[in-house]
């Protein structure tokens, strides 16, 4: 059976149009402020654009993390934690508990 990613979004985690237009913009001014002079063959750009936001996807998966982290020690629960995220407070849990 193939492993699955710790980083899975949950069933509920639709991107909204605003957040996802928001989320390019973001991507393309990273992209635009690097020197991108040497990717000159077709696809070059893709391929690093898409680099880009696979480190900025663990980047904010780090950040959803120790935010949610911090919110259980403010004193929410595992529970209330997963019913934001869309998940059981187990799934929660196992995501995103202390390491």
């Amino acid at each position: 059976m193939p492993r699955t990613s710790k980083r899975r979004a949950s069933a509920t985690a639709e991107i909204s149009p605003e957040l996802l237009k928001k989320a390019t913009t973001a991507l393309n001014d990273i992209v635009e402020g690097r020197d991108t002079s040497m990717l000159t063959e077709p696809g070059q750009l893709e391929l690093e654009t898409g680099r880009i936001a696979a480190e900025l996807a663990e980047a904010f998966h780090r950040l959803a993390g120790s935010n949610v982290r911090a919110a259980n020690r403010a004193g929410h629960s595992w529970a209330r934690i997963g019913e934001v995220f869309g998940v059981a407070a187990q799934s929660a849990h196992e995501r995103y508990r202390d390491q």
